[in-house]
């Protein structure tokens, strides 16, 4: 480069700098124009409903538990390995005696202590890592006024499931049953709450009381939180009831009665259909969704329910993705209509017309798409199959999708329909 040519680039990447510079003022002078607007006008306040739901969201992340990494540090590690020692000699004296099983999965426990979480992880012993099993499980009792408003199920490399429920008085209920890898970590708030061992079902666990402090009382609107832990080693889970409370009398003694009435499923095998269940507060089916036949090599990778709707989540040998929705919003459709590129045609399904669209384009972040949609006689909703892949398919797509929906089963209440 000549030494002309070197002082243009100089100054060209010093224009565009100065340029870049001013439209930064200018742009920011123009916000802040229109936020002082908006903070004059009446009309752009934000609604009520909106700001409620925000409240939710926020009681929400004060009670969950978090994911933090297992790290171990020398002199703070140290005692804390010493102190899961401790625990975990304490916490399982009662599961010693069950089993040879049992003990030789209990040594493998390791519980970290730190002064805002207590993280749970498991290692194996040997080179090579168990499999790890499914923890799918219902719910058999629940408090008078809680409903399930959610529920999901992961499948794949660490299976779990989560539920929450909603009661009286803003107070929410989560139960989940989370499986730990070899590397893996679940931890849980338990900064400045209150501890005791407890014996539940023959099953050793930790039985936490905290109270909120006043800046999370004031945003919540509830006291504290129940937190009942059981780590479960022959299975490599950690169930675990939490309940955001305003400590009325009975919310201690309803968090074990929710924890005695679980029942766990046990292991799902890998490429079989899986069911996907709402309940009501009863314990009874309120929408369910069953897929009768799903294509070889299908592994399931999520599922949630909803009070309103329902989805299965697969993943194919080609790191296909397989999707199977029930609900209201289905006319939401992955696949619209008015998208570009998209091609539609009707279809009928065990005598119920529906709609078969295609979109295939190689420069779309998903090349290949197919989607199958049904709806519900004398329901708002219906039910959706999903297929897209960065590969073109083996197989006539068409098809595969018909046949996943011919042999589709799903409950609205108590009462079982077949597609």
């Amino acid at each position: 480069m000549s030494r002309r040519d070197e002082i243009l680039a100089r100054y060209e990447k010093s224009l565009f700098t100065l340029l870049m510079s001013e439209a930064a003022e200018w742009e920011g002078g123009r916000l802040l124009e229109e936020a002082e607007r908006l903070n004059r006008d009446p009309a752009a306040e934000v609604p009520e409903a909106v700001s409620e739901r925000c409240r939710r969201a926020l009681r929400r992340e004060f009670s969950r538990k978090g994911a933090a990494k297992f790290r171990r540090g020398l002199g703070r590690g140290l005692k804390a390995a010493l102190a899961a020692a401790c625990a975990a000699s304490l916490l399982f004296t009662a599961a010693f005696a069950v089993s040879e099983e049992v003990r030789t999965y209990a040594v493998n426990l390791f519980i970290e202590i730190k002064d805002y979480c207590t993280s749970f992880s498991f290692t194996s012993g040997s080179e090579e890592e168990p499999p790890l099993e499914s923890p799918f499980f219902t719910v058999g009792w629940l408090p008078e006024g809680f409903t399930l408003c959610s529920q999901e199920r992961r499948g794949s490399a660490m299976p779990s499931q989560s539920n929450t429920y909603k009661g009286p008085r803003e107070k929410e209920l989560f139960v989940d049953v989370d499986s730990i890898s070899e590397y893996g970590v679940v931890s849980f708030d338990t900064e400045n709450a209150a501890s005791e061992e407890i014996i539940l079902n023959g099953q050793a666990g930790t039985f936490y009381t905290k109270s909120y402090t006043e800046e999370v009382q004031e945003t919540t609107g509830l006291a504290g939180q129940y937190l009942l832990i059981m780590p479960i080693p022959e299975k490599r889970w950690i169930f675990s009831v939490l309940l955001t409370t305003d400590f009325s009398p009975g919310d201690k003694e309803a968090v074990l009665r929710v924890a005695e009435s679980v029942e766990l499923d046990g292991l799902q095998e890998e490429g079989t259909s899986s069911k996907t269940v709402v309940r009501d507060s009863r314990g009874g089916p309120h929408v369910s969704l069953q897929p009768g036949w799903l294509p070889e090599g299908c592994e399931l990778v999520r599922e949630l329910c909803h009070e309103w709707d329902a989805s299965s989540y697969y993943r194919g040998p080609r790191e296909e993705n397989l999707s199977i929705s029930l609900g209201p919003a289905i006319g939401d459709s992955a696949l619209k209509p008015d998208i570009e590129g998209v091609v539609e045609e009707g279809i009928t399904v065990n005598g119920v017309p529906g709609v078969f669209r295609t979109r295939e384009d190689p420069e779309d972040l998903i090349p290949f798409q197919y989607e199958l949609s049904v709806p519900i006689p004398e329901t708002p909703g219906g039910f959706a199959v999903y297929w897209g892949s960065q590969y073109a398919p083996e197989e006539d797509v068409k098809d595969t999708l018909l046949r996943i929906a011919e042999n589709l089963t799903w409950t609205d209440g108590a009462k079982e329909e077949t597609a």
